[in-house]
């Protein structure tokens, strides 16, 4: 599939490169102080602007076209979207951009084009979602037409910020509950300032990783007890291998779309599922468990259960961060991750043990 993702940092790198380049634009034709500018203005500011008025209004989803002049054969103008928090149909919204701006390019029998990651600055949108909804757009419409290439650059800058919020919750896993929350209410005390509202958000999530690695381990030593109530020779590794089957039965998924969303042949998956394979890699796991779009609690339990400690190591954390941003595939956060350890979710396990999400 002719899909290719770029943390280059630069949507400016496929100047002259690509047939089109995508610009996140205003309804009205008038150019703000983002991207859009800087786009408007490597073209030829005046030269674009006049067809940008000739076009008139857009609606929100909506693309057309503009000579590119010094940047490509065209510039295409969607209208994007601002997060309202996910209650204005925000991700439709953001998918028409990508979709309408691909049959903009069919139309006009175009070979490639570049896209930046919209919404994802001034409008808002948390950055996992604004990757999501891009990808599912970007798949969709290529599925129908495959002949086209598309380039999603995303700025390193904001994965970088992501990977340090990943690092934060890491470095502070052991702090206790009371703490955090003393810590959040003087939070909430200090008022709407843009260093305490991203400390607020850390320590918010913290608790939420806590709260949640709290109520598995209180729910499994419950279940325990009642599993060996009712099975006197049973033991905690039957229980956990039992516990941790049940989930592929409860998840609502099949074999094989379990398979394709972590990018493995349905054979693996069978084995794991059927308990032939006695030891998976823990990024198999892990990757399971966000296929199976399992809680938090749930997620925990599942990767412990397979006999792995979860979450513990910096990656864990990592991946905990992304999740709660909006990332909702293992193909995104690999892709977010791979920006920081050039290695597609390599970590350590007890530093000693490789394992790697697919």
């Amino acid at each position: 599939m002719p899909l290719h993702i770029d943390t280059t940092d630069d949507i400016f790198e496929y100047a002259n490169e690509v047939d089109a380049m995508v610009v996140p634009a205003n309804k009205r034709p008038i150019v703000g102080c983002g991207l859009d500018s800087k786009m408007f203005m490597a073209a030829g500011f005046d030269e674009v602007m006049r067809q940008r008025v000739a076009m008139g209004n857009l609606h929100i989803g909506q693309a057309k076209e503009t000579d590119g002049f010094r940047l490509a054969k065209y510039l295409i103008h969607t209208a994007t979207p601002i997060w309202l928090g996910g209650t204005s149909d925000e991700c439709q919204k953001l998918k028409n951009c990508y979709i309408n701006s691909i049959k903009c390019a069919d139309r006009l029998g175009l070979k490639s084009i570049a896209f930046p990651l919209l919404s994802a600055g001034n409008m808002k949108f948390p950055r996992g979602t604004a990757v999501e909804t891009a990808l599912e757009a970007i798949d969709e419409r290529l599925n129908i037409h495959d002949s086209l290439d598309v380039y999603l650059v995303k700025r390193l800058s904001d994965e970088c910020k992501e990977a340090e919020k990943g690092l934060y919750l890491y470095e502070n896993r052991d702090t206790p509950m009371e703490i955090l929350l003393d810590k959040q209410k003087i939070l909430d005390a200090e008022g709407p300032n843009e260093e305490a509202v991203y400390y607020y958000t850390l320590v918010t999530q913290q608790i939420e990783i806590k709260a949640a690695k709290e109520a598995q381990e209180k729910n499994t030593e419950k279940e325990l007890s009642k599993y060996l109530a009712e099975n006197p020779n049973g033991d905690i590794t039957e229980y956990k291998r039992e516990r941790f089957y049940k989930y592929f039965e409860t998840c609502g998924k099949s074999a094989a779309e379990l398979a394709r969303l972590v990018n493995c042949d349905k054979s693996t998956l069978s084995r794991i599922k059927s308990g032939k394979t006695k030891a998976p890699n823990k990024g198999t796991i892990v990757a399971l468990s966000v296929a199976m779009e399992l809680s938090a609690e749930e997620r925990y339990d599942f990767i412990n259960c397979s006999g792995y400690s979860y979450p513990v190591y910096d990656v864990d954390f990592r991946i905990e961060q992304y999740l709660h941003n909006g990332y909702k595939t293992i193909r995104a956060i690999n892709e977010a991750i791979w920006v920081i350890t050039n290695e597609y979710l390599v970590a350590y396990d007890g530093g000693e043990n490789i394992y790697e999400i697919i």
